[in-house]
């Protein structure tokens, strides 16, 4: 029995415009001052770093684990996933995050790679699709772990 894993990743973004309104009695718009740059730092973006509880549901068969997403000293991300039976973990491969879009690979021992992408809800929440090239597709769901 293939047992198959996945987790998380939630990107929220917060835009703010704000403008004056030219005052009536001025015949010229009074200047703005440029909006700042918000860099992810400033706005505490969500960057998918984390462990996440995670259940996969694939040709009728559901198995539950957790994703650990971490974030190299380079600034790439990576992670492993790993079930409940105490299997050797997975390595993420090709680990990606477009806001709140999260996609990676894992190969199974003598196996396919499987393709996992995570639509995050916030940066606690996540649901996607999980496919095994040529062989099925599937549904995973997840959620940051406490504590």
């Amino acid at each position: 029995m293939m047992r198959f894993r996945l987790a998380p990743a939630c990107l929220v973004l917060l835009v703010a415009c704000s403008s004056n309104p030219e005052p009536a009695a001025t015949p010229t718009p009074t200047p703005q001052a440029a909006m700042p740059v918000m860099t992810p730092a400033a706005t505490g973006a969500f960057d998918g770093v984390g462990e996440y509880n995670f259940t996969v549901e694939v040709m009728g068969q559901t198995q539950s684990g957790t994703l650990s997403v971490v974030k190299g000293a380079d600034g790439k991300l990576g992670g492993k996933l790993s079930g409940p039976e105490g299997e050797p973990p997975l390595p993420l491969s090709a680990v990606a995050l477009t806001g709140n879009k999260l996609t990676f690979g894992a190969t199974i021992p003598n196996g396919p790679e499987i393709a996992f992408v995570l639509n995050f809800d916030g940066a606690d929440k996540f649901a996607g699709t999980i496919e095994i090239p040529g062989m099925a597709q599937g549904t995973i769901s997840g959620t940051r772990k406490k504590g």
